[in-house]
């Protein structure tokens, strides 16, 4: 009895305090990192060296909101580069199983990727791919992006993305963006395009449906779509009597 009344009274006069001490430091570190500017600045310049990046410009917080001027990460074969990032999530709606995203938006976004010769092809084992069931549902208000480029091993590619304006949702039951504007550039010409698409199930066969609005115009008289435009005026289009 002697002994375990030591081992008690080291349990509840040493042991106990002690974590309960670690515990309450831990949780005010890590709220003044989410919480404060300077914390969030140090959580994103640590987290993006360690990517062999940088983040520059750091305002607000992720717990209120965040800003970031410039944010370069190099992912081992894809250098991401985002200018102008804000992200403002509304984390309390964790509480009810929901990731609620107020605002994530960009100026502008810049992947490059590169080939590694080494790589192997991935062999397909011809089993359907099925996405993992979420384990909140996601709610985004708002995502916009100024203007996006591809580029693969130097080269960018033939199609430019921008002006993005939409809404996204998710769940276990399906996914939905709503688009409210989106430019698409190409060499021989420019379109403007709005409209939802909605995927109706999160496994295969991947039930899609989607409905959208295309405002396409030519880059000069050479574009096939000046031509298309053209020729259409050639036609009689009167209905047969």
């Amino acid at each position: 009895m002697t002994v375990l009344r030591k081992i008690l009274r080291q349990i509840l006069v040493w042991w106990l305090p002690g974590l309960a001490m670690l515990a309450l430091l831990a949780s005010g570190f890590l709220f003044w990192l989410v919480g404060s500017q300077n914390g969030t600045r140090l959580l994103l310049t640590t987290a993006a060296q360690q990517l062999n990046g940088q983040a520059l410009d750091v305002n607000g917080s992720l717990l209120r909101g965040v800003s970031v001027g410039k944010l370069d990460l190099d992912l081992g074969g894809t250098r991401i580069d985002i200018s102008d990032l804000h992200l403002d999530v509304h984390w309390r709606a964790l509480g009810d199983r929901l990731l609620h995203v107020r605002d994530v938006s960009a100026g502008s976004v810049r992947v490059a990727l590169t080939s590694s010769p080494d790589a192997a092809p991935k062999e397909d084992d011809g089993a359907p791919f099925t996405l993992p069931s979420l384990p909140v549902d996601i709610a985004v208000d708002r995502v916009a992006l100024g203007d996006f480029q591809l580029d693969q091993d130097g080269q960018p590619l033939p199609v430019t993305l921008g002006d993005l304006n939409a809404t996204f949702a998710a769940g276990k039951q399906g996914a939905q963006l709503r688009i409210a504007s989106l430019r698409v550039g190409h060499a021989v010409g420019q379109a403007d395009v709005s409209g939802q698409a909605e995927l109706q199930g999160m496994a295969d066969p991947w039930p899609f449906a989607a409905r959208l609005d295309v405002t396409a115009r030519g880059s000069g008289p050479d574009s096939p779509l000046c031509q298309a435009d053209k020729l259409s005026g050639v036609f009689d289009t009167r209905p047969v009597k």
